[in-house]
């Protein structure tokens, strides 16, 4: 059984702290299904021991497949010269947490084969374990400091926002508070400058957005921001940094959502567009 269908703009997004339990049982069932085999290896601190070995692939990729197709069947399936993650014959899915930029071919060869989602994991909240590399100790254990929001899906959608607007296309983000597993074989006194990442063992799963039109993507629009508004006054009322509201700002832009309509000072000056509008 896949999962599809997930509520577009005119539903709103998943809460997961408002419905009923099925996503997250479901999710439940695929960590149990990803991370608890083979070896004892590190707890966690939470009463969790998590297997130790060589790991092919992270466990946060492998969980998500099992999320979105508890068939494994069709995982890990070659169409032409690439290998999706999941093909169910009628829809492919690419969980992909970075490097949108290097999707674009991908994209544009698949999207005659199927429909495609393209499933971004977003990291909201993340603790961090540091391991002994040798013995798999768990040294220590913090909650980081860093913590991300819907808005830096635009970080990585400015690197394909021209393809946003086909109807073969959509962007699944799947909310997730998340431990990092790191080794401490880095330099320094602390061994953690350019340390291992060892792996990503999803904990929690918070939220889950679609974005399959254009109209999605007006939820970046906060309600209070002015007719007439520059990348600031975007980039306060989304709590974000100016980079990510210019990236923002560009995806926004190329999907008719808003218009660039001169300078306020030195500032670009935004309005969004009437909806529907081209």
């Amino acid at each position: 059984m896949s999962i599809s269908g997930f509520s577009s703009a005119e539903e709103g997004a998943v809460d997961l702290f408002e419905i009923d339990r099925t996503y997250r049982d479901r999710f439940e069932r695929a960590r149990e299904r990803a991370l608890f085999s083979g070896p004892a290896g590190i707890n966690s601190g939470s009463g969790e021991s998590f297997s130790i070995g060589t790991l092919s692939e992270k466990s946060l990729h492998r969980t998500l497949k099992y999320f979105l197709e508890e068939n494994p069947l069709f995982h890990e399936q070659k169409i032409g010269d690439f290998v999706a993650d999941i093909y169910n014959g009628k829809e492919i899915i690419e969980i992909q947490s970075r490097n949108f930029g290097a999707m674009k071919k991908k994209l544009s060869l698949l999207k005659d084969v199927a429909d495609i989602t393209v499933v971004y994991p977003l990291e909201m909240d993340r603790e961090i374990l540091w391991i002994d590399p040798k013995t798999y100790e768990l040294k220590e254990k913090r909650n980081s400091n860093r913590h991300k929001t819907l808005i830096n899906l635009m970080d990585e959608l400015i690197f394909i926002k021209d393809r946003l607007l086909s109807s073969k296309l959509r962007i699944l983000v799947i909310g997730l508070k998340v431990q990092d597993i790191r080794l401490l074989d880095g330099y320094g006194r602390d061994k953690k400058r350019r340390a291992t990442r060892y792996d990503k063992i999803p904990l929690e799963l918070r939220s889950i957005d679609s974005f399959a039109c254009a109209e999605d993507y007006r939820v970046f629009l906060a309600e209070g921001l002015n007719q007439e508004f520059t990348s600031d006054e975007f980039a306060e009322l989304n709590h974000t940094n100016i980079v990510t509201a210019g990236r923002a700002l560009s995806v926004l832009s190329a999907l008719g959502c808003v218009q660039r309509i001169g300078k306020r000072g030195r500032k670009f000056l935004y309005r969004e567009t009437l909806h529907g509008s081209d």
